[in-house]
């Protein structure tokens, strides 16, 4: 083609190639001026479809005015052959400058900047590059970036074709993915639609080689790097390049993430990051140093500012750690939330009055094996924190869903009402030796306006790892001349264990995910914690967790032995022996009484004192559960809404506070919250069930009812099936509510304080359909299921709550009444208000049943003359109680209570 004109274009030199064609530089005799052509391949330009299709694209990038992004001209076509005529760029290729040990942070800014710039400006025109590498990125003479080949993108953000053939070459041909395998994302290497955020990808892979010096994914062949880029995880940034600053380290984790949405969303918004970046005090490029520099000038600032730059720009970033801490104390200035106040004032005094600060998950940059170990420092950082009463921290339930987060510090303060983050890096080298060493570099960001207040590098042996922790609050001290009272400061200091292997165990318990409807999920928590505590005997942190783990296997019956309740016993003793009259012991003692005991006057005496010394979301969260269990959902309420405003962002908090605004008919806000709790986590399917009982309870809202249970998560389990068994028996269809019970794979149904055999939810069907035969068969089964697990837990007043309806429904009377009523008085209404409403609302179904009506209304207004969720609309809905709706005691009830 050298010597060649196409129209009035006269090649005189061949700059490239490619899959998507041959780039030359020629003549425009008609301009006079040097360009460069992109002839299109043969087989490209012969399929009119595909040939139509890069027109318009063309057209579109044509449009694109940006410096960073060189300029089409034109498409042209002469003899039959097609080209672009484009702007010539003259420099290196970011693949030339790339040292072997990576760039300094100076000349990396300087490049990524106007690069990431540049591909902004082409995703907000709604355009992806699809082919970014460092071949493709160039820098003039005059040290300006420039984006080059635009031939792979692609306008609007869903690839057009999709599903091709996978590639066998580095640069692919028409008909495979397009793309250059070391450089493409995981979904564009898979043949998936792509948009922006593949291109992020493919960014974060550019900021990674120019970082390090070499690429994250590679491999001896094309296939090899292929499986690479769909599975590998790339060596940690910090291990390559040790001076990375943590917050570079961070963006190109991110930009490096396997789903697209864990990235940032766009260019534009990685730009925007890079350029906080830059403005950083540790870095010379600063713009604040550049007052009134254009992006273009900037970025023509590259050569001679590397090596005594470097230095500075790291010893700066060491000053940024100790600002993680200072949000410790930084802004503790008013008194704790008092148990007596307003729900206004109690979300007032602990989310306004005090300036609250969110400890975000500190990121691993470590080994995949050390991740426990960043997530118990970030809970330990916070919990440290949470002990000095001038400041409220959020708790990391709220927290933890922040880990790779495209949110700016902004929105995660709006959402989490915080007005400083504390985010950061922890990096735990190991030697050949055994010796093991602890990089921590925390940060403090406050969300105003993103700006990095503070942070500070701590680079130590591990065994000076509680040495560090004091060592950060002693400078939050000094820098802020805060007053501690001597029960903080000793607090703040105060080592959990001397013995690090314990430490170690209990960091490990810390990050097992425990799952409150799977009772195993706990065992291996425990496992750990039982090793924490036989390593170190006084470890207070470690009996707390296993005092809340074996309360909770005991609560709701998962293991309501004599075992476990002495092992929940003895945890919250040793609490109490260790730390005497501490916060920690009060709750531990609180977990105690009110999970195993139930003896919720000294649950609440002690909850009350927890949180008195030290306010936290879940002493609330439980306080608010034992005004609950003794009726007083006012104050339930307001205790609730104090642990939502220290946990803002977990499902439970906003769930739990739902369920006492149910009680109290104040339906609007109970729905509120469950769709909060609901946006939160869409998984859970509890706030889904509380909704649909809410709803129901209302006034029989069956159409919200049922879109609540579509939007389920699961189609099936014990407490879905059993709903939509009563939804469907609401909307009148008892057919199709027998088949839905009898396809039900569970043996045993319905909510975790009341338990039904299936037999007796499908016996009670066949009554109403009048099949009578069946209807008996099926409840002779449910008395003997009910009647073997009673062999083993004779007191249990689930199963006798459910034997007597069964028994009740057989006719037979006596049995019926004495297993009924037996569970009433195991779990009286005077001292157990909450779970005794299910069993007096089954012993008004008994009479029902065996047709003693006025004691079955005399039962049914004890639920209704106190906050329940029955009520007069719910009654009317439930054919259960259709024997009682004309007779004139229910009339009486309706007028009373309707």
């Amino acid at each position: 083609m050298i010597g060649k004109t196409l129209s009035h274009f006269k090649i005189t030199a061949k700059l490239g190639e490619g899959g998507m064609g041959e780039v030359y530089r020629a003549l425009d005799t008609k301009l006079d001026r040097e360009v460069a052509l992109k002839v299109l391949p043969v087989e490209l330009a012969a399929d009119s479809e595909r040939l139509d299709r890069f027109k318009r694209e063309a057209k579109a990038l044509a449009a694109l005015d940006d410096p960073g992004i060189v300029t089409i001209f034109s498409v042209e076509e002469t003899d039959g052959i097609h080209f672009l005529t484009m702007g010539l760029v003259e420099g290196q290729t970011l693949a030339e400058l790339i040292p072997a040990a990576g760039m300094s942070l100076d000349e990396f800014l300087e490049v990524a900047v106007p690069l990431t710039e540049a591909v902004g400006s082409a995703h907000r025109k709604g355009i992806t590059h699809r082919d970014l590498k460092p071949s493709n990125v160039m820098v003039t003479n005059e040290g300006r970036v420039k984006v080059l080949d635009f031939g792979l993108a692609k306008s609007g953000f869903v690839d057009e074709g999709g599903g091709e053939d996978m590639p066998t070459e580095a640069l692919t041909a028409e008909g495979r993915v397009l793309g250059t395998v070391a450089y493409m994302s995981p979904e564009q290497a898979e043949g998936k639609g792509v948009g922006p955020q593949s291109d992020v990808f493919s960014l974060g892979i550019l900021l990674y080689e120019m970082t390090t010096g070499t690429r994250p994914f590679q491999a001896d062949t094309t296939l090899g790097t292929l499986s690479a880029v769909l599975q590998a995880k790339p060596k940690p940034v910090a291990e390559l390049n040790p001076d990375a600053p943590p917050g570079l380290v961070r963006i190109i984790a991110r930009c490096l993430a396997r789903q697209p949405a864990a990235r940032y969303r766009d260019a534009s918004e990685l730009h925007e990051v890079l350029l906080g970046l830059q403005d950083s005090p540790g870095s010379t490029t600063s713009v604040v140093a550049q007052t009134g520099a254009t992006t273009d000038e900037r970025s023509g600032r590259r050569s001679g500012r590397v090596a005594s730059r470097r230095t500075a720009v790291w010893l700066a970033a060491t000053l940024v750690a100790v600002l993680a801490v200072v949000a410790l104390w930084f802004f503790r200035s008013s008194p704790e939330t008092g148990p007596d106040e307003t729900p206004a004032a109690a979300e007032t005094a602990v989310a306004s009055v005090r300036p609250m600060i969110a400890v975000l998950p500190f990121q691993n940059l470590g080994s995949s094996q050390d991740e426990y170990f960043a997530i118990g420092m970030t809970e330990e950082i916070a919990t440290r924190m949470a002990s000095v009463s001038s400041i409220g921290v959020i708790s990391t339930s709220s927290t933890r869903q922040y880990a790779d987060t495209q949110k700016t510090p902004q929105e995660i303060g709006e959402e989490l009402g915080a007005g400083y983050l504390v985010t950061g890096s922890i990096l735990w080298a190991r030697s050949e030796d055994g010796s093991s060493r602890i990089r921590i570099t925390p940060q403090l960001v406050s969300t105003a306006d993103s700006t990095q207040v503070w942070a500070q590098s701590y680079d130590r042996v591990l065994d000076d790892i509680f040495a560090i922790q004091a060592e950060i609050a002693s400078q939050v001290v000094n820098q802020l001349g805060i007053s501690l009272a001597d029960s903080e400061r000793a607090t703040v200091a105060q080592l959990p264990t001397e013995n690090l292997e314990a430490y170690d165990a209990y960091l490990r318990a810390l990050a097992v995910p425990a799952n409150g409807s799977d009772p195993a999920s706990m065992l291996p928590r425990i496992e750990k914690l039982d090793r924490a505590v036989e390593l170190d005997p006084d470890f207070a942190l470690a009996w707390f967790m296993l005092t809340n783990s074996h309360s909770f296997l005991y609560t709701f019956g998962f293991d309501p032995s004599e075992e476990r309740g002495r092992l929940a016993l003895e945890a919250a003793q040793r609490v109490e022996e260790i730390v005497p009259g501490s916060a920690l012991a009060a709750a531990a003692m609180g977990h105690y009484f009110y999970r195993v005991e139930r003896d919720y006057d000294r649950a609440l005496e002690d909850l009350t004192r927890a949180v008195e010394l030290e306010p936290s979301s879940l002493s609330f969260s439980l306080r608010g559960a034992v005004f609950r269990r003794r009726a007083d959902f006012e104050s339930a309420v307001e205790s609730y809404r104090a642990s939502e405003a220290l946990d803002p962002r977990f499902w439970a908090r906003a769930y739990t506070l739902g369920i006492s605004l149910q009680y109290l008919g104040r339906y609007e806000e109970a729905v509120s919250s469950f769709d909060r709790a609901i946006a939160l986590n869409r998984d859970v399917p509890f706030p889904h069930h509380s909704k649909t009982q809410t709803l129901w309870s209302w006034g029989g809202h069956l159409a919200a009812a049922r879109q609540a249970l579509e939007a389920l998560p699961i189609t099936h389990g014990p407490v879905t099936d059993y709903q939509w068994f009563w939804q469907m028996v609401y909307e009148g269809d008892l057919r199709a509510a027998l088949d839905r019970i009898q396809t039900s794979r569970e043996e045993w149904l319905g909510m975790p304080i009341f338990l039904r055999p299936r037999e007796l939810v499908t016996g009670q069907a066949h009554l109403w359909l009048g099949e009578q035969v069946l209807a008996e068969q099926q409840l002779e089964l449910a008395v003997a299921k009910l009647q073997a697990r009673l062999l083993d837990t004779p007191d249990s007043p689930k199963a006798l709550s459910s034997l007597g309806v069964a028994l009740a429904a057989l006719g037979r009377r006596d049995e019926a009444i004495e297993a009924a009523l037996r569970a009433t008085e195991i779990v009286p209404l005077a001292t157990d208000p909450w779970f005794a409403q299910v069993h007096i609302e089954d012993l008004a179904w008994v009479y029902t049943l065996l047709g003693d009506y006025d004691a079955a209304l005399e039962q049914l207004e004890v639920l209704l003359e106190q906050p329940s969720r029955i009520t007069i609309p719910y009654l009317k809905l439930d054919p259960r109680w259709a024997p009682l709706w004309d007779l004139s005691g229910f009339k009486e009830l309706e007028k009373k209570y309707g």
